[in-house]
C-alpha cells in the first residue's frame, strides 16, 4: 500500500476497505449479507449449519486477511449455541475445492443439516458431490451461497444465494475515480446493500 501511495495521487479499492481514513473504497455488508443468510436457514428450522469457505487474501501482497463471512458465521452460531468447530471447512475458492471438501464431509459422517458456503463456484462443486452420494438438497441438506453469479441459477438445484452488485461497485467505484481527479480529497467509503435471492436449494421447511 504505501509503495501504491508513493507513486500513485488516485487509488480506489473494491470489495477491501485497508484504510478509510486514507483511501476511497467500496465494500458490500458482508456480516449484514451472512446474517441475513443464516436467518433465512433457521427460519426454514435448520439449527445444524455447517460452513464451507475460502482464504480470503489481499490482491496486492497476497497476506491473508479476515473473511467476515466466516467471523460472522461464528459469532452468528455462537450467539445461538448451536456453533460446532468441526462443522466449519476452509480450503481455497473454487469449484474443485467445494467438491472435495464436501466429499470429506460426507465420508466422514455427521453432516449438517444445512450449509451456509462462501462462493457460488464452492457450493456447486459441493452440490455435485452430494448429488453423487444420492443426497437430495434441499430435502436431506439445504444449501445458502454467496456472490449470486448467473450460474447460480442455473445450477442442477438453482441456488439460493447472496446477490452482490459487483458490477454497481465497479461503477461507484469509477466514480470515486473521477471525483477523486475533479479535486475532491476527502477519502469516501460506499458500502454497496446485497440481496438474498431464495431458490430451490433452501426453500423447503423442515418439521420443527
Amino acid at each position: 500500500l504505501n509503495r501504491i501511495s508513493n507513486c500513485l495521487d488516485h487509488v480506489v479499492f473494491i470489495n477491501y476497505s485497508p484504510d478509510e481514513d486514507k483511501y476511497d473504497s467500496v465494500i458490500s455488508d458482508f456480516e449484514k449479507a451472512t446474517t441475513s443468510a443464516l436467518k433465512h436457514l433457521f427460519e426454514q428450522g435448520y439449527n445444524s449449519i455447517g460452513y464451507i469457505g475460502g482464504r480470503e487474501r489481499e490482491q496486492i501482497t497476497f497476506r491473508m486477511v479476515e473473511d467476515k463471512r466466516h467471523t460472522t458465521f461464528v459469532d452468528f452460531m455462537t450467539r445461538k449455541g448451536l456453533y460446532r468447530e468441526d462443522h466449519v471447512f476452509i480450503g481455497e475458492f473454487s469449484m474443485n475445492q467445494g467438491y472435495k471438501l464436501m466429499k470429506n464431509v460426507i465420508k466422514r459422517g455427521d453432516l449438517p443439516e444445512a450449509f451456509f458456503i462462501a462462493s457460488d463456484s464452492m457450493a456447486i462443486g459441493a452440490l455435485r458431490a452430494l448429488q453423487e452420494e444420492n443426497i437430495r438438497i434441499p430435502e436431506d441438506v439445504a444449501i445458502v451461497s454467496f456472490n449470486d453469479v448467473e450460474m447460480a441459477k442455473f445450477a442442477s438445484t438453482p441456488l439460493t444465494s447472496v446477490k452482490v452488485y459487483t458490477e454497481q461497485m465497479g461503477r461507484i467505484g469509477v466514480q470515486l475515480l473521477l471525483d477523486q481527479l475533479n479535486g475532491r480529497e476527502i477519502p469516501l467509503k460506499i458500502t454497496v446493500p446485497t440481496k438474498l435471492c431464495i431458490r430451490e436449494s433452501s426453500n423447503v421447511k423442515k418439521n420443527i
